[in-house]
């Protein structure tokens, strides 16, 4: 092991290197005291970016999140260049029209997406809510209709 001095640290320090990362880089990692004080600490910017900046705008200015674009590459393996321009699809799964006419009809989007779930029909989804009387009815005809 190398012995150093307050000089080394004072040249550490000139190069951009703290004490701690000069100390942790002879002690712990094993590097040379010279290595350690003149090789250049990496930014995490640097570290971080695994493509070219201009498919990252590229990315970004079609709307694609960074997260969207690392899946899109890293999990289905797709090109970069076709990560960065593929359009992001719609997430809708009713047409807009059911939505506007279940919230006119005070039926919220959640509500009405929970009624679609359990196997109601579309337009009897977008129906307002019931009064208990009139759900106690439909209850009991369900019942009914699953003994006979």
């Amino acid at each position: 092991m190398e012995y150093w001095d307050e000089k080394d640290i004072a040249e550490a320090k000139a190069n951009g290197i703290g004490y701690v990362n000069f100390y942790a880089r002879v002690y712990h990692y094993g590097w040379t005291v010279e290595e350690a004080k003149t090789k250049p600490v990496n930014s995490r910017s640097d570290t971080k970016r695994k493509y070219p900046k201009e498919i990252m705008e590229l990315a970004e200015k079609n709307g694609i999140s960074r997260n969207l674009f690392y899946k899109r590459i890293n999990r289905y393996k797709w090109d970069e260049r076709t990560a960065a321009t593929t359009p992001v699809p719609e997430k809708r799964k009713y047409p807009e029209e059911y939505y506007k006419k279940a919230v006119a009809n005070g039926v919220s989007r959640r509500t009405f997406r929970w009624r679609i779930r359990q196997g109601w029909a579309l337009e009897d989804a977008i129906q307002p809510p019931w009064s208990k009387s009139e759900a106690g009815k439909m209850a009991v005809q369900k019942r009914r209709e699953r003994v006979i």
